[in-house]
């Protein structure tokens, strides 16, 4: 199987606040799950919760510029669909948050974090390299530039979030085949990129035919296929 990107967006939150809160755009689905990846600038982030009481796992915070700047959360099965995120800090923020609503998870989906890489010196074109994916597999990058330049986007199979944001925007990429890869970007602007990144593994088939085991489903032990 592979996991399927059904919904993304970008944005700031909605107020400079503590908590401050974001309104999706989106409409999810029952059933479904939903990646968060948060952009702090400079303060805490304490928890994050939704107006339909699920349940999130932080996956991983990592340091940009500042630590802990860059966090991400997942809703592994959405329960009551939600319409606003609250996003409680240490202080008043407004920080950037790009949501994706996927399908296909594995039950225990987090594969691999990469924290903190700095991308090139000064220049258009930045890898950030993942040590390896499987087929089906999504990856989901925070990035955040040193300067800032608009109209930035994504190259072989990435896609980027908020492409005309000056300075932070989220990229995904989903993986089609077994790779020791990289998300590719190009900065209109010569940039050092600060980038973090996390990848999800997709659920395993139910084995089919006369030698499967009837109503049972084979799902990724997380560290072998």
């Amino acid at each position: 199987m592979a996991i399927t990107v059904v919904n993304a967006e970008a944005e700031r939150t909605d107020n400079f606040a503590d908590p401050s809160t974001y309104t999706l755009t989106m409409t999810p689905t029952t059933g479904n799950s939903l990646l968060v990846a948060i952009y702090m600038n400079g303060v805490t982030f304490t928890s994050l919760s939704d107006s339909g009481g699920n349940t999130w796992v932080q996956d991983f915070q990592t340091t940009g510029r500042a630590a802990n700047d860059m966090v991400f959360y997942r809703c592994q099965t959405i329960g009551t669909v939600p319409t606003t995120l609250s996003l409680d800090t240490s202080a008043n923020s407004q920080p950037w948050v790009a949501v994706m609503e996927v399908s296909g998870l594995d039950a225990t989906p987090l594969n691999e974090t990469v924290a903190g890489q700095s991308l090139g010196l000064s220049q258009t074109s930045h890898s950030l390299a993942y040590t390896t994916a499987e087929a089906g597999e999504l990856v989901f990058a925070i990035c955040d530039l040193n300067s800032g330049s608009s109209g930035n986007s994504g190259a072989s199979g990435t896609v980027v979030l908020n492409p005309t944001v000056d300075s932070r925007f989220f990229a995904y990429k989903e993986v089609a085949s077994a790779e020791t890869g990289q998300i590719d970007l190009t900065t209109v602007d010569s940039e050092t990129i600060y980038a973090s990144l996390v990848s999800y593994q997709a659920a395993a088939a139910a084995a089919t035919g006369a030698s499967s085991l009837i109503g049972s489903n084979l799902i990724n032990s997380g560290t072998g296929r």
